[in-house]
């Protein structure tokens, strides 16, 4: 029992801490995206997560990885030329610059981390289904726990206080004859258990 909740309690806390980190990173401008294309391979492979730092106020520079937003959605590469009349990007993996170019508002962040293979996790909690999968799969360990791991019943818990402590000695009871039988003298008397 005192397992189980300290196991609760250590979870939730470490839940609380993340939470907290994350909401607190998301209001300081930090985005996190899953490469999804080969683009910008080796340095970023595909499936890979970038945790973008908010862009700073002089701007990007030429070498800066950068994500800003495209129609067709967000978009990691590298900036090769910065201009007055925006920035002109490249994938490392592709032969050519991008045929656009990016205004200074379209960049959301620049690349600080890589962490290779964890943007499918992030894809897959964007999903509903990924969502639903994981806490199915938490009420499921807490069903099995408690299926494994019951909780004694207030009944069970004072039977096994009794059992474990018999209380002080009780007198022993002396046998009596029944009426109307005399016990003879010199006859010793009995006690019965």
């Amino acid at each position: 029992m005192k397992l189980k909740r300290a196991s609760v309690a250590l979870l939730l806390a470490a839940l609380l801490v993340v939470a907290t980190g994350a909401a607190l990173a998301w209001s300081q401008g930090y985005r996190l995206f899953a490469i999804q294309t080969g683009s910008m391979s080796p340095a970023f492979p595909i499936g890979a997560l970038v945790i973008d730092a908010p862009p700073s106020a002089d701007g990007p520079s030429s070498g800066d990885v950068i994500t800003f937003r495209t129609g067709a959605g967000f978009v990691t590469h590298r900036v090769v030329e910065s201009t007055v009349g925006g920035l002109t990007t490249k994938g490392d993996a592709n032969a050519t610059d991008d045929p656009w170019t990016i205004p200074q508002a379209s960049v959301v962040g620049r690349v600080i981390a890589v962490a290779p293979r964890w943007g499918y996790v992030l894809v897959f909690f964007k999903q509903p289904a990924g969502v639903a999968a994981v806490v199915l799969g938490l009420s499921s360990i807490i069903l099995l726990w408690q299926l494994f791991f019951p909780e004694e019943s207030a009944d069970e818990k004072a039977r096994q206080s009794r059992s474990r402590d018999p209380g002080p000695p009780r007198p022993r009871d002396v046998a009596t004859p029944p009426q109307g039988v005399k016990a003879a003298r010199g006859a010793s008397t009995f006690q019965a258990r």
